[in-house]
Formats: C-alpha cells, structure tokens, sequence
C-alpha cells in the first residue's frame, strides 16, 4: 500500500529593521529593541541608572534581520556638562495631561512655576548663572492634588534624577516625561 508523506513547511520568520539607538540612554535603547524582538548583549559599564548611553551598536541601522536576532550593544558614562543654560521638556505623560514646570532655586529657596507644557507638547525653562535648581513637573489633576504646588507631594508627577547647576555657558537638555 502506497501513502502519501504529509506535506511540511519550514516556518518564515518574520523581518524587521534595525533601529539606530547610538547615543540614546540605555534604558530607553533596550526598550527599542526589546519591543521589536531582538535579543540584546551589553559591553561595557552596565547599570540601572540613566547615567548610561549607547556608544555602539554592531547591527548597521536600517538593515532588515530576522525577528529575534542577537545585537550587541557598546555603553559609555554620560558625563554631565560643568553646567545646565536651559531645559527643552517634552510632555509624555501616560495622564494625557498638561503639565506645569516649576524650579526650586536653592540659592534663594524659593519655588517659582516657570511654563506649562501641554500633552505631546514641549516647552523650556531657563536656569539663572550660578544657581542650583530642582525641577518638578506638576499634575494639577492627580487625586490628591489640592494646591497645584510641588510643595504638595501629591502634586508632584515626575522630577529628574538629578539638580541642575545654572551655567550660561552651559548646554540645553531634554527631558521627556513619560
């Protein structure tokens, strides 16, 4: 008696194209990759912080490879600039909501609302020459929020890892509140 052998097909596997995430943070670059799939090797200073970027990539951007493939990711220190002149924020707020930027000037101890930055919008903020700032983005709409102060905690949505030193020779940088 003849049979006839059942019919096997080798499984496609689907393609996807490298992202660029040189010169992103860490966190954020694993967060790329790890969404499309690929399997991600780290080789150099590794740690939670955000004090990390990516400094190489051995992928080249924009070449299709198969889903689940290995890259290999170089990491560098970031070294923060002597001083900050400016702040661009980015509001990503999972709330949807706007967001007001206030900074508290240690050099006279007061807090002062500088802009208000709408959903997927983004805004700026100046640090003075010679003065130590904290910032806190502001959700007047939390629960709990009754002033729309930052010196109401339940007010406060985020705050970045770290003060900032005005310098009006110094660099402009982002933050993205997500």
């Amino acid at each position: 008696m003849l049979t006839k052998a059942a019919a096997t097909s080798t499984p496609t596997t689907a393609k996807v194209a490298v992202p660029n995430v040189v010169g992103e943070r860490l966190d954020l670059a694993l967060r790329t990759l790890w969404a499309a799939k690929f399997k991600t090797s780290v080789v150099g200073p590794v740690d939670v912080s955000t004090n990390l970027q990516v400094a190489a990539q051995d992928l080249a951007p924009g070449t299709t490879v198969d889903e689940g493939s290995g890259i290999l990711l170089s990491t560098q220190v970031i070294t923060p600039p002597a001083g900050v002149k400016s702040m661009t924020i980015t509001n990503q707020s999972n709330r949807a909501a706007a967001l007001d930027i206030w900074l508290f000037d240690y050099t006279t101890g007061q807090w002062s609302k500088e802009t208000t930055v709408d959903y997927q919008d983004t805004g700026d903020v100046s640090f003075d020459d010679g003065h130590l700032y904290w910032v806190a983005a502001v959700d007047k709409t939390t629960p709990l929020c009754d002033s729309g102060s930052p010196e109401e905690p339940a007010c406060v949505y985020a705050t970045p890892a770290r003060n900032f030193a005005g310098d009006d020779t110094g660099s402009t940088v982002p933050w993205t509140v997500t």
